[in-house]
């Protein structure tokens, strides 16, 4: 599918305005329960869910973001092609082909949001959908054995295929995706730990271009827009919120633009 549109600075354009009808006509089989979608408006950056009049509106008053190339919010696969701008990607995960190692990173990400406390209980946390959210519920010894007794094995894969089909089969289910997190350990576990490593490198990925060659390499700062990010998209963020070591509130603007100030 052709993208080029959204680079557009004449947002008055014939060109222009039929894009952002057809890109509309594309979101219409993905609305959530009160009918609406994200908006990847510049101002929104999809994290603000509205009426498909309202996104309408905005990217036609607003640019389009440009980092949102792969539209899987809107009904495109997660591993369909897009442009290769290497300007606009992270480097987090590219260049790693262990799966181990990228679930490693990821979950080091994890780590900085919950401050680095060990967990109390076993809990199962929801990997959220688009724009609605649930609280994490207990879930007790025996439901995790019949959890891991039942789950079918998946085959490992690499890359972006790791997480092919996710937001396709959270967004069909209207279910989410439990993770375990065991007593006194960090990282979560399970059949659903490399999904939930794949869904925060998507976001990072998609929503928060750097330059930085691993987790470990992002200055302080930039780590505190990511984690805003992400625990927009957590169901775990009101109770984790108060043991990161910084405050930060994203508000509406783009991440490049936060990254300027």
């Amino acid at each position: 599918m052709d993208k080029s549109w959204i680079w557009s600075n004449n947002k008055s354009s014939e060109e222009y305005t039929n894009r952002v009808s057809t890109f509309i006509n594309l979101s219409r089989s993905h609305l959530n329960d009160e009918n609406k979608t994200p908006c990847p408006c510049t101002d929104c950056g999809n994290f603000y869910s509205h009426e498909l009049e309202t996104v309408e509106r905005h990217l036609s008053v607003n640019s389009f973001s440009k980092s949102y190339t792969n539209w899987v919010y809107h009904g495109e696969d997660e591993t369909a092609s897009s442009f290769n701008i290497d300007d606009l990607e992270s480097d987090i995960n590219e260049d790693n082909e262990d799966s181990e190692e990228d679930d490693d990173e990821m979950f080091d990400v994890i780590e900085d949001i919950t401050g680095g406390e060990h967990g109390t209980k076993k809990k199962a946390i929801d990997i959220p959908n688009n724009s609605t959210t649930t609280q994490p519920t207990e879930s007790t010894q025996n439901e995790q054995e019949d959890l891991d007794s039942t789950t079918p094995t998946k085959k490992r894969t690499h890359g972006q295929n790791r997480s092919k089909g996710t937001s396709k089969l959270v967004a069909d289910t209207k279910n989410k995706l439990p993770v375990t997190v065991k007593k006194g350990e960090l990282h979560p576990v399970g059949v659903n730990a490399s999904q939930l490593a794949s869904e925060i490198g998507f976001i990072l990925k998609n929503h928060a271009p750097l330059k930085y060659k691993g987790w470990k390499n992002v200055p302080p700062e930039d780590k505190a827009l990511i984690h805003t990010r992400i625990k927009k998209r957590s169901v775990a963020a009101a109770k984790n919120k108060a043991k990161v070591p910084y405050n930060h509130r994203g508000g509406s603007k783009s991440f490049i633009l936060e990254q300027k100030e």
